[in-house]
This record gives C-alpha cells, structure tokens and sequence, in this order.
C-alpha cells in the first residue's frame, strides 16, 4: 500500500515537472523579456557598437531608452535581431545602410526617426511596428527610398 502511494506521488511529481517544462518551453521567450542594462540613451555610432551592442548591454529584448544610429561605417543592423521594444528609434547619416535587416523583431516605439540614408531602400523591416506611435514618426532625405509599406501596421502618430 505504501509503495502504491510512493509511486502516485512520483508521478504527479513528474507531470507538474513535465507541464512546467513544456509551458516555459512554449512561452517562456515571448512571456518573459530581458530588459537591456546601461544608459537610457544609447549613440550607436559606429558598426562596432552595433556588433557589440548585446555582448555589452545584453542579451536584451526590451529597451527602455533613446537609440540614435548613426555612422558612415554602418552597414549591418542584424546584431540587434534581439531587440523586441525601444523607446525612441533614430536611423540618420548612415550612408552604406542598405537595409534596415536586424528590426524585423521590434513592435513598439514611442518615436520613429529615420532621416538621411542615401542608399535605404525600404522600411519593410519595421513592418511588425503597429498600432499608435505616441510622438513623432519622421521619414525623410533618403533618396533611394522606394516605398514606406513598412510603416502601414502604424494606425497613428502624433506627428507624422
């Protein structure tokens, strides 16, 4: 009889275990987001602090702070996949930027600036940012830009 209860337990053990598991398996990426360390404003202004971004604020989704990309030698955005939130997104005087590659991931920002580019072609990477845009969304001097179809998940902005 003992042996019989033993094994029940064990069981029930085991299923909470396995249940556990599955459910942070299932949701655990999406459920729980990493908050990026650091300063509230980061100057991402060269590749190397792109490449280096998660190895020295990370590994982060969810960044509540300023981003200003800028830089002559930025060509590659896709160290920061990770990054799921920001508060304020700027992309400017990045004249090898071909695409914005690296963005698909972030579905929210408070502002949206993406000003003097030469060779960007699309916005198609921030197509999973939608919904409203509290302050401000600025695309302009980007003479390669073919379409902003990657902006039509934005229902509003302040100033647009």
């Amino acid at each position: 009889m003992k042996i019989t209860s033993t094994i029940r337990m064990t069981s029930k053990t085991c299923r909470s275990f396995f249940l556990s598991c599955l459910f942070l398996a299932a949701f655990g990426a999406a459920t729980f987001a990493q908050p990026c360390g650091g300063p509230a404003h980061f100057d991402l202004h060269s590749q190397a602090d792109i490449d280096n971004f998660q190895a020295n604020y990370g590994p982060c989704s969810v960044a509540n702070a300023n981003f200003d990309i800028k830089g002559s030698d930025i060509t590659d955005l896709t160290p920061l996949s990770g990054l799921t939130s920001v508060q304020v997104l700027f992309i400017s005087h990045c004249p090898n930027l071909l695409s914005l590659a690296g963005l698909e991931n972030i579905t929210s920002v408070s502002a949206l600036a993406v000003n003097s580019n030469a060779l960007l072609e699309d916005l198609d990477p921030l197509s999973n940012i939608s919904g409203h845009v509290p302050n401000y969304i600025s695309v302009g001097g980007n003479p390669s830009l073919k379409n902003i179809d990657g902006l039509s998940n934005i229902t509003s902005g302040e100033r647009m």
